[in-house]
């Protein structure tokens, strides 16, 4: 069961962090002060699934043209801290983020990532690499999506990806289609 709760915990720290660790009922407040903004959460054990609370905080700020998120989640069995900074350069956006994930049972977990995005007339190009270390055996991969804007509400969108596994696995996945909308 402690194997099962660590890897629950581990894909959640690529998702939201601990939110949704219980029932999924999570109170949030934010608010903004001109650049600058704040958000409290909190997600109560009402499910008996023995996580325990969950309370949350983060800020984020717009300085120069960057942008700068930090976030801290705690629960009776696990806290993951994360750090995030993205900026727009022209046509290019890019983001790094870093989070790190200690649980009770003495499993760490460090997540870090980038992406860009180059955006210029109906073409729009986006790249990215993320590396998740748990314990020591790490896994990482990158992906390619592309759109181009047909008109009339039309986009041809292509992507690939490809994973590099803790277990010595790898996986590509492709995708080619036509989205729209009315």
């Amino acid at each position: 069961a402690e194997t099962r709760q660590i890897s629950q915990i581990t894909r959640r720290v690529s998702e939201v962090g601990l939110d949704g660790s219980n029932d999924g009922q999570i109170l949030r407040y934010d608010n903004s002060f001109g650049e600058l903004g704040i958000a409290l959460s909190f997600e109560q054990d009402a499910d008996g699934s023995g996580n325990g609370d969950v309370i949350g905080a983060g800020a984020k700020g717009a300085f120069g043209g960057f942008s700068i998120g930090v976030g801290f989640q705690t629960s009776d069995n696990a806290d993951i801290a994360g750090a995030s900074v993205s900026g727009t350069f022209g046509e290019i956006s890019g983001t790094l983020n870093f989070s790190q994930l200690d649980d009770d049972g003495g499993v760490s977990t460090q997540h870090a990532s980038v992406g860009a995005t180059y955006a210029t007339g109906a073409t729009t190009v986006n790249v990215n690499f993320g590396q998740n270390d748990v314990d020591g055996a790490s896994s990482s991969g990158f992906g390619v999506a592309a759109q181009y804007d047909l008109g009339g509400g039309a986009n041809l969108q292509f992507g690939y990806g490809n994973s590099d596994n803790a277990d010595g696995s790898t996986a590509d996945t492709w995708s080619l289609g036509l989205a729209m909308s009315f």
